[in-house]
């Protein structure tokens, strides 16, 4: 690993660690706690990783994995028809990531906060019989930006 990828390496990982821990005035307080000393607890297990990486040049993927992830491919017409018009909306909100999906919400108007919640929440049980047809570990890309969909509009409140 020459030096310009370790200094990348290096710097995804604390983008990720420090991403991670501004996530967590997001939360409630059993949240914060919880997931802070977690943190607190993996905050050295990454300064090892970042030496490991300095030194020997190999990345052991703990805080950002070593391959990135591929990319989700949303696929309209999997959506069932009485669905495709919260298609916007899921392809705007429906982020698995936390920290991703709370900067999204964060930087979203209170218009379109107004309008996720409004037009989700009612639906949250439609949306929720589509996502049972998939077995629990053979979830579409495309339902998964419905899932976590939910996720967004329950967490609305927050922002």
């Amino acid at each position: 690993m020459d030096l310009n990828h370790r200094q990348a390496c290096i710097s995804a990982k604390f983008k990720r660690y420090f991403g991670e821990l501004s996530a967590l005035k997001d939360g409630g307080t059993g949240y914060r706690f919880g997931f802070g000393f977690l943190l607190l607890i993996l905050f050295p297990v990454m300064l090892l990783e970042i030496v490991i990486v300095l030194l020997a040049g190999r990345d052991l993927g703990l805080f950002v994995p070593v391959k990135p992830m591929r990319p989700l491919i949303f696929k309209e017409e999997e959506v069932p028809d009485s669905l495709r018009d919260l298609i916007p909306l899921a392809k705007k909100f429906g982020f698995g990531d936390d920290a991703e999906r709370g900067e999204i919400m964060r930087s979203a108007s209170s218009n379109e906060l107004s309008a996720l919640e409004e037009k989700v929440l009612p639906r949250q049980q439609e949306i929720a019989d589509w996502l049972d047809t998939f077995s629990e570990t053979g979830i579409s890309d495309t339902a998964s930006f419905f899932l976590y969909l939910g996720s967004a509009c329950d967490e609305v409140s927050l922002y």
